[in-house]
């Protein structure tokens, strides 16, 4: 009779264990998403990522091209610095000379005046 009472308590153990787990799977496995539903999602993801990798791959285009631009407008801006330096170190040469001139002629005016 033990035997029969203790079967009769492992079967309904068993049983309430199968029945929870059953209720369990059927609470928590409703949130998860099935394969499909899993590839549909993993494809979108991949959609955005390439996008997403396209609009920067595009915009660090652009701004390469800017800075190419500027890189030559500066290196015009440069060179008409460089020349306009060039020239005015050939006008104080210039006004050297002159000022050289003027000032050996004033001497040798004040020479004359002296003797």
């Amino acid at each position: 009779m033990k035997d029969n009472n203790v079967m009769k308590d492992l079967i309904f153990f068993l049983g309430f264990c199968i029945v929870s787990m059953a209720g369990f799977w059927m609470m928590i496995g409703g949130k998860y998403v099935n394969r499909e539903e899993a590839v549909l999602l993993i494809q979108q993801q991949t959609v955005a990522i390439e996008t997403k990798l396209d609009i920067y791959h595009t915009a660090l285009l652009d701004q390469e091209d800017r800075i190419s631009k500027q890189e030559d407008k500066l290196q015009k801006v440069l060179e008409q610095n460089t020349e306009a330096i060039n020239e005015l170190k050939i006008q104080i040469a210039t006004l050297s000379q002159s000022l050289k001139s003027i000032n050996m002629s004033w001497f040798y005016e004040q020479e004359d005046i002296i003797h």
